[in-house]
């Protein structure tokens, strides 16, 4: 049974990362893609994180050294810079 609360967070962390366009977002998993990988790697996704993965997968390429990374998280959490 998937848990409800975790299923809105991680809609809500996607919607979040589509509203700062900081990368491309590709179509997300579907229900087959989660069981073959959950199989394939003995795990279980989260109920957030697979709400998350299943309204879209962000990519993008990494950027140059020296270019601040920035990690969307939620309000207040601090900003990850790539060290030199």
């Amino acid at each position: 049974m998937i848990n409800i609360d975790g299923a809105r967070l991680g809609a809500d962390a996607a919607r979040r990362l589509r509203q700062a366009d900081c990368c491309t977002i590709e179509p997300g998993l579907s229900d087959d893609e989660f069981e073959r990988i959950e199989e394939e790697y003995g795990i279980r996704f989260s109920d957030d994180h697979r709400a998350f993965l299943a309204a879209g997968l962000p990519v993008c390429s990494p950027p140059e050294e020296g270019v601040p990374l920035t990690i969307v998280s939620a309000p207040n959490a601090p900003t990850a810079t790539r060290q030199p």
